[in-house]
């Protein structure tokens, strides 16, 4: 059993018993319920399109999110480490990242964690 098999009998059984007391409640959790259906890596382009929309980005910005975006499509796990390492190391690390989101890596790469997990939590 994988481990959004429990939290999907959840939702449904929440659709299932709101839906004549609360029709809307109920929609939301049937909707809920689809969304966790997503692949892991369309998570990941949501989550990083959402932030790209969320506010202007320099070029070099967008960039780095797209390359944070398909690392986490292999990895799952983007952090300090696995910024100083690989093809994010050979560009300057974490260093030169954060730099670049003007001392803002970790709290960004933090957010693009949220937005991925946040219909499972």
């Amino acid at each position: 059993m994988s481990k959004i098999e429990p939290l999907l009998g959840e939702l449904g059984a929440r659709a299932e018993r709101y839906s004549l007391d609360n029709p809307n409640t109920a929609m939301m959790k049937i909707r809920q319920l689809g969304e966790l259906q997503l692949p892991y890596e369309q998570r990941v382009k949501q989550a990083i399109s959402k932030i790209v929309a969320s506010r202007t980005w320099t070029d070099p910005q967008r960039k780095w999110l797209k390359r944070i975006g398909k690392q986490l499509e292999r990895e799952v796990v983007v952090d300090h480490q696995t910024v100083d390492s690989g093809q994010f190391g050979a560009q300057g690390g974490y260093q030169r990242l954060n730099s670049i989101f003007n001392g803002e890596l970790d709290e960004l790469l933090h957010q693009i964690a949220e937005e991925i997990w946040d219909v499972v939590a």
